[in-house]
């Protein structure tokens, strides 16, 4: 039946989907050759394929164990392949069969309705087949033109490989990324939202058909190259589109950033790359100031932030299967950004290759566009799933970081108070006393013993109770007053920061506690 789904999603996953589920179910192959195995199987890999396939088709969840040594990779992959190769055969055909058999019923009844005496009833039963033919031919029209679009975009890499190279070539920075960007401090300043925005206010978004996905999910980059080495070994590697998805500080080719030591330090770095206010001064290998450009309200800070370069990577890494060193590697010929034409690539790919982390964190999975409806998840390793699920959602504030945000907070607030409105001064105010309280918190005598104590026991000690925490975090990730803040502080001289810091008890500096 036709399945819509319109969820909230990230502004890359927002567009509205429709997906076709058909009522046939599929039976799993009997030998190694129907599962596309490189080589003959043994019997507890055919074993682990069937079951597999099994499971998949029913929608149910499985955990399989195999001794080491056993071809698990190979064998997860060629299995779940398997199921999604004779999966969209299945749609694409039942599809179709279901379309006809509507038509002929439709015919009957319109036949049998014409000499009728009774014929509103047979009217009223025509229009409901009716209604179900054209919601069929919605799903199959949306899927032929899906699949059009992707048969267009094969026929042209070549094309458009040259093409952009040749625009690229010509157009964009030679400089290899190196640039020293002089910020206005206006780009720290809070801006004022409008917390009753109407998400349904956007522009709607045209319906489209989207396919069933796998997503298979590892601890580390480098098991998820081993899969993906694994399936260029098998027929699925001629045909599938696969995208390895991963940070920016394993995808950045931009050496300004790449320098940076922290994934938080380059993830902000990008994105302040990305303004369209300031000026970039352009260096060499060398360091030499080669040139200098303003950069406009159009204009990208970061050369390969080129969204037709982007275009083209994502068209190639498509219908090529690439780990991260070969995405990487073709991204600087292209001087095109790898972590965003990987994100772009997420809505046409069959399998995607995931980390831990972009998957079980929530902000993370949207952030990078990642739709677990409709799709099938594998995850490897997973008997180390509980402690990651524990370390991903888990986090250490130190009364040190403490003190530092409250003194940065303290300077922001004091830069810019003319300039806030009332409501983000407002949530300022709130993170300063919750910053303050909670310093007075930790700063105990020595030797004071760890405890446990729930959140509405921390509020109700730290004194801010009255708060509502759940309306300042939004205010925080929606202004990025994090990142602004701590931008602010890395703009301005340290005597700017201290000036209105209060000196406290030598008693109560440099204690090793946190809160966890």
């Amino acid at each position: 039946e036709p399945k819509q789904s319109s969820s909230p999603a990230p502004a890359a996953n927002r567009i509205p989907t429709m997906s076709f589920r058909p009522e046939t179910a599929l039976v799993a192959p009997e030998s190694g050759t129907q599962f596309s195995f490189p080589f003959p199987p043994y019997e507890i890999q055919l074993d682990l394929m069937r079951s597999l396939y099994t499971v998949v088709e029913r929608g149910q969840v499985g955990i399989f164990e195999s001794p080491t040594g056993t071809g698990k990779s190979l064998t997860l992959t060629c299995g779940v392949l398997s199921w999604l190769r004779d999966h969209e055969a299945l749609v694409e055909r039942e599809l179709a069969e279901r379309i006809e058999a509507l038509r002929g019923e439709i015919g009957r009844l319109e036949r049998e309705t014409a000499g009728a005496v009774d014929w509103i009833s047979g009217q009223f039963e025509t229009i409901g087949i009716k209604k179900q033919l054209g919601e069929l031919r919605g799903v199959k029209d949306l899927r032929d033109e899906y699949y059009k679009r992707l048969d267009e975009l094969r026929e042209k890499r070549v094309e458009f490989k040259k093409r952009f190279r040749k625009k690229t070539e010509e157009n964009l920075l030679e400089s290899d990324g190196k640039i020293d960007v002089e910020n206005s401090n206006d780009d720290f300043l809070v801006e004022e939202s409008d917390d009753d925005e109407d998400v349904g206010a956007e522009e709607e978004e045209r319906l489209r058909y989207q396919p069933v996905q796998v997503i298979f999910c590892s601890r580390t980059h480098s098991q998820l190259s081993q899969v993906v080495n694994e399936v260029r070994r098998t027929e699925f590697g001629k045909q599938i589109r696969l995208t390895m998805i991963a940070s920016r500080q394993n995808l950045c080719i931009n050496q300004e950033v790449r320098k940076l030591k922290t994934n938080t330090l380059v993830n902000e770095r990008c994105l302040e790359m990305q303004k369209s206010s300031g000026k970039a001064t352009c260096k060499d290998e060398d360091g030499n100031v080669s040139k200098k450009r303003k950069v406009g309200s159009s204009a990208q800070k970061c050369p390969f932030y080129n969204r037709e370069a982007i275009e083209e990577l994502k068209n190639n890494s498509l219908f090529e299967v690439q780990d991260i060193e070969e995405l990487v590697s073709f991204a600087k010929q292209e001087k095109a950004c790898p972590y965003y034409a990987s994100r772009a690539a997420v809505g046409d790919t069959q399998l995607l290759m995931v980390p831990y982390q972009n998957l079980l964190h929530r902000k993370t999975r949207e952030q990078t566009g990642l739709d677990i409806k409709n799709a099938v998840i594998i995850i490897d390793e997973a008997h180390n799933l509980l402690d990651t699920i524990s370390s991903i959602h888990s986090q250490e504030v130190s009364l040190e970081c403490l003190q530092q945000a409250r003194l940065q907070l303290t300077a922001y607030k004091k830069q810019y108070f003319q300039r806030f409105s009332t409501k983000n001064l407002l949530k300022i105010n709130q993170l300063l006393f919750i910053a303050t309280r909670l310093c007075k918190m930790l700063e105990v005598a020595p030797g004071a013993d760890s405890r446990m104590i729930q959140t509405h026991e921390l509020m109700t000690e730290g004194d801010f109770f009255n708060l509502n925490l759940q309306e300042i975090v939004q205010f925080a990730e929606k202004s990025r007053i994090a990142q602004k803040v701590h931008g602010f502080a890395q703009s301005v001289p340290q005597s700017v920061l201290l000036a209105g810091e209060k000196k406290r008890p030598a008693s109560q500096e440099n204690k090793s506690v946190a809160l966890k």
